[in-house]
């Protein structure tokens, strides 16, 4: 960067002199899951097995500051095949599906959409993700996010939303208030991922890339508390064709140890990414295992008389 500085003295004589500074990244951060990870029985709480996590072996020359970590999807919706999976899904009229859910718009915002049966919570920290695209050819309208458990399905319903429309640029609503105006480009015709993370206490992060690729852009923070406490992930469309390919929930947790439950035995993925205060960040993954142990022995103490 140029710097100039000038100078006046009282009969407005000046003198300037121009510098420059140059301002680099310095080394990345490195992250340190800790892992692999390992727990049995002594770990059980009532049904749920609690696992543990210390990132604290990870380093940055001049400091870290956020420890996100992710532990693998606890939903999916893949659209896969040719019919509406209603059991699943809750569908208004003008939706199709062929290998990805397409849903076209009547003008109206609460008469075409798709959203989950299920409900989720924070749950400590939930992402959802959507992989979505907008057609060319007519006009565009469609909210991507998270709606409250009424049977409204209005945009006004969505404490948490992306606003995609024929400006190419992403916005932000939540229940209904716009929070940005443009905040990033995109395509039509072009597949993106949305997603929106919510903060384990109140609030959300949004991200978007293009389909295929590893990095989030960052659109917008927030740290709105709405009165819903249970989410649907989904969309609901006012004007033209969009497309839906995939919808997915994956938990996370945020702070240099984190614990999250479990509520099978198994195998699990485990990610930690770390962010320095330059914003450069590195993520490294391992597992964890659940072992569920031997069983209770019952002893009834009988026979008695």
């Amino acid at each position: 960067y140029t710097v100039t500085l000038r100078v006046y003295d009282h009969a407005l004589q000046m003198t300037e002199i121009t510098t420059t500074v140059d301002v680099e990244f310095s080394e990345p951060p490195v992250a340190d899951h800790g892992g692999p990870y390992e727990f049995g029985e002594e770990s059980a709480l009532q049904g749920r097995y609690v696992a543990s996590f210390d990132g604290s072996g990870s380093t940055d020359d001049f400091g870290i500051y956020r420890y996100t970590w992710s532990f693998g999807d606890i939903y999916t919706e893949p659209f896969d095949g040719t019919l509406p999976d209603e059991s699943r899904m809750i569908f208004s009229e003008g939706v199709t599906q062929n290998d990805q859910l397409t849903i076209t718009g009547n003008g109206t915002w609460d008469q075409r959409y798709g959203f989950t049966h299920k409900n989720f919570r924070r749950e400590g920290g939930n992402a959802f993700i959507f992989k979505v695209k907008c057609r060319s050819g007519s006009t565009n309208d469609i909210m991507v996010g998270l709606k409250n458990n009424s049977e409204t399905y209005h945009h006004d319903h969505m404490p948490y939303s992306v606003f995609m429309n024929n400006s190419e640029d992403f916005q932000i609503y939540e229940d209904g208030s716009r929070r940005t105006w443009g905040v990033g480009d995109f395509l039509l015709d072009t597949w993106y991922d949305i997603k929106i993370q919510l903060k384990p206490i109140q609030g959300a992060r949004y991200y978007f890339r293009e389909s295929g690729q590893t990095d989030w852009t960052l659109l917008y923070d927030s740290d709105y508390a709405p009165y819903a406490t249970r989410f649907k992930p989904g969309a609901t469309i006012r004007n033209g064709v969009h497309d839906l390919d995939e919808i997915r929930v994956e938990t996370f947790g945020e702070g240099v140890g984190a614990t999250h439950a479990y509520d099978e035995p198994g195998t699990y993925p485990v990610s930690l990414t770390v962010t320095d205060h330059a914003l450069q960040t590195h993520r490294a993954s391992t597992t964890v295992t659940i072992n569920p142990g031997q069983p209770p022995t019952a002893d009834a103490g009988g026979p008695y008389r």
